[in-house]
């Protein structure tokens, strides 16, 4: 009898299209403006939320492309409202007007994650590509706390921004965002490797926020999400014992977090716990899986969401990947049990095998620490 799996949380990819251009873009997002006829329509948003439900997700994060270009996105929101899945979104901020967020602000969405970059227009409109990025994010940000919208920061950490971490926090905790979190670059989709922050750089950033969280001298309440989002991430763990400070792991590790692998299993959530569902309506293990179409369980338009969770080949494969069938060099690494093999697509994308080792560690790249 095989196991049962439950997903807990799925991403929603409303729309595939972005009128931003960042560098760093893990979800291959098109700015094309040409695909939106073909993007998943609101009544089998409307199904899909019954099936999300039915299946018992606690937690739905709508993200892109850019979700407020869709005309619909708030009808969305207002269908969301009659389940009992918690919900936020991921935005650049460049369309929430004044009337958007009075909008917004008769809704159930729990956040509004507003993506800034930089602490001024020089740096975060280079890295979203956009002139006027900045004063539209921060126009946005106004707009919502006037409407009691609960906001909060994410900043992708890339070698352009690498040095100007302390001050973005500062400039959230100007503008009244208490809560934000750092996303770890992962190197798919259109995000260049050339942007990867290298495992030094890392290390003292990481060590340096640390001792900052510890001492209660961050700006905001902060949190790191590592490529993997599960508890066992070579980002922290790696970094932390090469300089004998493991125990600031705690800092940075919710331990309530419900485990869904056992001590033989990749860290990788995808399929077991997780889903994600892109604006055409195929289904994947993780919202940065979408950029690899033959990663794909199936589609919604196709099938019910049910079946493939249960019966598509891709995740009962992921559900039963061992670290022992792991390929290359971490596979004979003495940290495997430890830091659980890494992020799967970012494996995948650097070796084409769903089972390859994760070539951003430098374990794994032959790197001496």
């Amino acid at each position: 009898m095989k196991p049962i799996f439950s997903p807990y949380f799925a991403d929603i990819s409303i729309t595939p299209v972005c009128n931003y251009k960042c560098s760093f873009c893990s979800a291959s997002a098109d700015v094309s403006h040409e695909k939106r006829i073909k993007i998943i329509s609101l009544d089998r948003i409307e199904k899909l939320f019954y099936e999300l439900d039915t299946l018992g997700i606690l937690r739905i994060g709508f993200e892109g492309g850019e979700p407020f270009l869709r005309d619909d996105i708030i009808d969305i929101f207002h269908l969301a409202d009659k389940y009992h899945f918690n919900y936020f979104v991921n935005t650049n901020g460049s369309m929430i007007n004044e009337e958007m967020a009075k909008r917004l602000g008769n809704t159930k969405i729990s956040s509004v994650y507003l993506s800034i970059d930089g602490p001024n227009s020089k740096l975060h409109d280079y890295c979203r590509g956009t002139i006027g990025a900045f004063e539209k994010v921060l126009e946005a940000n106004r707009y919502l706390q006037q409407e009691n919208v609960n906001v909060r920061g994410i900043f992708t950490l890339t070698k352009l921004n690498a040095d100007y971490i302390l001050d973005t926090l500062e400039l959230y905790r100007d503008i009244g965002i208490s809560k934000a979190a750092i996303m770890l670059l992962a190197t798919v989709g259109s995000a260049s490797n050339e942007l990867y922050v290298d495992f030094e750089k890392w290390t003292e950033i990481l060590i340096a926020l640390s001792e900052k969280k510890l001492s209660g001298e961050l700006p905001v309440n902060l949190k790191i999400v590592p490529t993997g989002e599960s508890k066992h991430s070579w980002e922290l763990f790696l970094p932390l014992k090469t300089i004998g400070k493991t125990e600031y792991l705690d800092l940075w590790i919710n331990n309530d977090t419900i485990e869904t692998t056992s001590k033989d299993d990749y860290a990788c959530t995808a399929g077991r716990d997780n889903l994600s569902i892109d604006g055409y309506g195929n289904v994947y293990g993780c919202s940065l899986m979408t950029s690899y179409k033959e990663l794909s369980a199936g589609n919604i338009l196709d099938d019910s969401l049910l079946n493939i969770w249960e019966n598509s080949k891709i995740f009962n494969l992921f559900r039963k990947l061992k670290l022992k069938d792991v390929l290359g060099k971490c596979n004979s690494c003495d940290e495997l049990y430890n830091c659980r093999a890494g992020c799967r697509v970012c494996a995948y994308g650097l070796t084409k095998k769903i089972n390859g080792s994760d070539l951003r560690c430098p374990i794994a790249k032959g790197e001496k620490l």
